[in-house]
C-alpha cells in the first residue's frame, strides 16, 4: 500500500467516523422527542379477555393474537383482574379434564386403525399427550391389524 492509498483510507475512516457521530446524535435526539409520544398502554377489559379464551377455547397464545397483544402481557392481565389460580394451565370456566382411560385409548386407535395423530384428535388431545398415554398404559407397540380379507373367490375358466 502506497502513502497516497493510506492516506486516501484514513480519510474515507474519518468522514465515517463522523457520519457515524452524527447519526448517533440525530437518534438521541429522535428518542427524546418520541419518548413522551409513545402510544397509550394497551388496556383490555377482564370481559374482553374472558371472550377471547371463550373463542380460543383456552388457547392463551390464540387469544393474546386475538386481542393483539403479546402472550406474556396477557397472562399478566389475567394474574391482574384474578382470572388465573396457581395452575398455569388453568383456564376460568374450564374444568379440569379427567385423564383418558385404557379402554378410550385402544377404542380411539382400533376407530383410526393406528393413527395416532387422528386418534389424539378423537380423543380430544395432543398427539404427544396420547403417545404418553399409550406408555402409561403398555399400548407402545400397538398397531391396528385389521382382520384377514376373507379369500377372493376363484375364478376358473
Amino acid at each position: 500500500m502506497t502513502t497516497d492509498e493510506a492516506r486516501a483510507l484514513l480519510l474515507e475512516m474519518r468522514m465515517l467516523r463522523d457520519v457515524l457521530a452524527r447519526l448517533d446524535a440525530r437518534l438521541r435526539d429522535l428518542d427524546v422527542k418520541l419518548a413522551p409520544a409513545q402510544a397509550p398502554r394497551c388496556v383490555v377489559s377482564r370481559e374482553q379477555i374472558l371472550a377471547a379464551l371463550d373463542r380460543k377455547k383456552g388457547n392463551v397464545s390464540a387469544a393474546a393474537r386475538l386481542l393483539q397483544i403479546h402472550r406474556k402481557q396477557l397472562q399478566r392481565l389475567m394474574i391482574a383482574y384474578e382470572l388465573r389460580d396457581a395452575d398455569p394451565n388453568h383456564v376460568p370456566g374450564q374444568t379440569p379434564r379427567a385423564p383418558v382411560t385404557r379402554e378410550q385409548v385402544v377404542a380411539a386407535l382400533d376407530r383410526k386403525k393406528g393413527n395416532v395423530s387422528h386418534a389424539a384428535k378423537l380423543l380430544l388431545i395432543h398427539r404427544r399427550q396420547l403417545q404418553r398415554y399409550m406408555v402409561k398404559y403398555g399400548l407402545r407397540g400397538l398397531r391396528h391389524n385389521p382382520a384377514p380379507a376373507p379369500p377372493a373367490a376363484s375364478r376358473e375358466p
